[in-house]
Parts: structure tokens; C-alpha cells; sequence
């Protein structure tokens, strides 16, 4: 039996307002949540810029400058 492999990504929107009044920084937030996740879990680095979890999956900030989480499965073929 062949097995395949799936996921699914999630796309996480970042906005808020800063208290000076200005809006947020979106790239920012999204670059400093990937690197707190790359400190607390050096060995789990993704070459790419992402880390990588112990579930398979991945959270990295895509090219829209938003964090995003992959999850990865296996599955049977029918």
C-alpha cells in the first residue's frame, strides 16, 4: 500500500493598533513570534526561516508577511 503525503495550512492575520495611536508593524510581529519559537527550540530550525514542531508540522511567516502553521499526515491511497 502507498502511502501519501498531506497537510493543511493555516494563515494567522496580525492587526492591532500601537498605543501611540499608529498601526502595527505587521512584519515585525510576525518576524519576532517566529524567532521567540526559534529561541525556545533552537534544534527544531527550518533552514527556510520557520521552525519546525515535534508534531511534523511547520510555523514559519509567509511571503504576505503573516505567520503561518503547516501540519503534515500520512495517509493510505484508496
Amino acid at each position: 500500500m502507498v502511502r501519501t503525503l498531506f497537510g493543511v495550512e493555516t494563515e494567522y492575520a496580525i492587526t492591532g493598533i500601537a498605543p501611540s495611536g499608529a498601526s502595527t508593524d505587521r512584519s515585525r510581529i510576525a518576524g519576532q513570534l517566529v524567532s521567540r519559537a526559534r529561541a525556545q527550540h533552537a534544534y527544531l530550525n527550518d533552514p527556510g526561516g520557520g521552525i519546525f514542531l515535534q508534531n511534523g508540522g511547520r510555523f514559519y511567516v509567509d511571503c504576505g508577511t503573516h505567520p503561518e502553521y503547516a501540519t503534515t499526515s500520512t495517509a493510505p491511497n484508496p
